[in-house]
């Protein structure tokens, strides 16, 4: 991932899904779409990003057969950090940059910022 200004430029939405927890949201002066999650009982967290995700996600959530929207996403993942089983995975980004941008998503987020974990 190219080094960019990682300034949070708008919450899309704040969702929780079965056990698990989600930010959508967008950097300023990045077209992609970024994904916060957390699962509220096992260490399982990630920061994925891509295009379409605002296009999918709705649908996702209407359907009560999916338990994970990242699971789901599949194609439209470009990359991220996610973290599961104590194993950090690294895909086009680094933990550096994901700490980065959830250091900023933390600061927009004031009453609720204990959601975001860095990694």
């Amino acid at each position: 991932m190219s080094k960019i200004s990682f300034l949070v430029k708008e919450i899309h939405s704040i969702v929780t899904l079965k056990l698990r927890k989600y930010i959508v949201f967008s950097l300023k002066n990045d077209d992609r779409i970024f994904l916060y999650f957390i699962h509220r009982k096992r260490p399982i967290k990630g920061l994925l990003f891509g295009h379409d995700f605002l296009g999918e996600i709705p649908g996702l959530l209407k359907d009560p057969s999916v338990d994970c929207l990242e699971c789901q996403l599949g194609t439209h993942i470009m990359g991220g950090v996610s973290l599961g089983d104590q194993e950090i995975v690294e895909n086009n980004m680094t933990i550096e940059e994901c700490n980065e941008i959830l250091t900023e998503l933390k600061k927009e987020l004031i009453i609720s910022n204990d959601m975001v974990q860095l990694f």
